[in-house]
């Protein structure tokens, strides 16, 4: 009969979401670094993890801190994986008020403007002020916003906000660079507002390798987590052409293709000093493009 295999004295994590992309690999490189793992979610998304994690089944929305199922339980390291908004993230400072030594929140690029080398110092979460709170579905980026701000100014533990771009991997359920790849085979046109702009990626695997890396590692506030070179769309075309042999068909006219979903109008990519000052780097997108398509 299967056991849960936990010993005390270990490293305890909660990882909220983890049944998805990267948070399915940070769950599995967590086990792999004999790292207790407790998964909360709704329960609705499978995973192959088995006896070999605690589970917590409920809706983030009811989070409290009175819940039965949170009392008397603690964890040196909670990661957020699926927070969109200052609502979601005040109900987590209440409820894991106290139960935590240090919370991660995966935060995006979003919450920066579009521009080129943006540093960290771009958007201060803790300076940050709103009238009213917004959801992902009203503007995203805004939202993480909130929710960064929220997390700094209310967690009563250390807080990393690790800003993430567009994360690349062969499980990604966005399927955005499949559907650069399915056009291209198909020969269906495809549109960009500007395919010289250059964007930041990360593959799924350094973007999970990152965030076990902060069990270990006493970094706070927030951190770009990205490709240290910046892609330009034309050169992401250029090499799925190669891959794939077959000419993308790009046209200018947004009514006669359709949209990417990369699809900026200038450049948006991350400045990834801070980074690197932690000994971290992550994989070139473009020298990595046919492992990842």
């Amino acid at each position: 009969r299967a056991q849960l295999l936990f010993r005390s004295g270990y490293m305890k994590a909660l990882v909220i979401g983890g049944t998805r992309f990267f948070g399915k690999r940070l769950v599995q490189n967590l086990l792999a670094e004999n790292i207790e793992v407790t998964l909360m979610n709704r329960g609705q998304t499978p995973d192959d993890f088995g006896m070999r994690v605690h589970r917590i089944n409920l809706d983030r929305r009811e989070l409290s801190a009175t819940r039965r199922d949170l009392q008397e339980r603690s964890w040196d390291i909670i990661y957020d994986q699926v927070c969109y908004d200052a609502i979601e993230a005040r109900g987590a400072c209440l409820a894991f008020k106290d139960r935590c030594s240090h919370y991660v929140f995966t935060s995006t690029v979003s919450v920066y403007d579009l521009g080129a080398d943006i540093g960290e110092e771009a958007y201060d979460p803790r300076s940050f002020s709103s009238d009213k709170m917004l959801t992902r579905d009203e503007n995203y980026g805004i939202a993480k916003r909130q929710a960064e701000a929220v997390f700094f100014n209310e967690m009563e533990c250390p807080v990393t906000a690790v800003r993430f771009p567009f994360v690349l991997g062969n499980d990604d359920y966005t399927a955005r660079l499949k559907f650069h790849a399915e056009r291209i085979v198909e020969q269906r046109p495809i549109y960009f507002p500007n395919s010289a702009a250059r964007i930041s990626f990360i593959s799924s695997e350094d973007a999970a390798s990152f965030l076990v890396a902060l069990s270990q590692k006493s970094i706070q506030g927030p951190i770009n987590c990205a490709s240290e070179v910046p892609v330009a769309l034309s050169d992401l075309i250029a090499g799925l052409e190669v891959i794939l042999a077959r000419k993308a068909v790009l046209v200018s006219d947004k009514a006669l293709g359709e949209s990417s979903p990369y699809g900026v109008e200038n450049d948006w990519w991350m400045n990834t000093e801070r980074l690197k000052h932690y000994g971290f780097k992550c994989k070139k997108i473009l020298e990595n493009l046919e492992s990842l398509l």
